[in-house]
């Protein structure tokens, strides 16, 4: 679904890696509720040190939580991480979270802001997709 979905927007070589065989799709209106409450956008962008690949180990970090922390759900938020160009972004690569709903959307969530954008945002360039 995940190649299906991005088509074009993946690279030759580029490495899709799920860490567990079952996930949680959330609802976006859900992803939106978890993402309110994250404190991973209220710390400073520090070059190399907490930048944009940081911002989104926090994300997924809270994501997980989220799902421990609930106690009601089965498998993980089904939110992970990704590098590639976004039409938001000006720099060439640039790291993210994606994340797959219950409506089976494919979407794409700035870690330093919590803005989630449409998987047609990205322009491409995605090397790396982990989960």
């Amino acid at each position: 679904m995940i190649r299906a979905t991005l088509g074009g927007r993946l690279t030759a070589a580029a490495l899709l890696r799920f860490g567990d065989s079952c996930y949680y799709l959330p609802a976006r209106r859900e992803l939106a509720l978890i993402l309110r409450e994250s404190q991973a956008d209220r710390r400073a962008h520090l070059i190399e040190r907490y930048d944009c690949d940081d911002f989104a180990y926090a994300i997924k970090g809270e994501m997980t939580a989220h799902a421990y922390d609930t106690g009601e759900l089965r498998y993980g938020l089904c939110v992970g991480l990704a590098w590639g160009r976004f039409d938001w972004m000006t720099s060439e690569a640039h790291a993210v979270n994606w994340a797959v709903t219950s409506d089976e959307s494919v979407w794409f969530i700035e870690p330093m802001t919590d803005d989630i954008y449409p998987f047609e945002r990205c322009l491409g360039g995605v090397g790396l997709l982990l989960v």
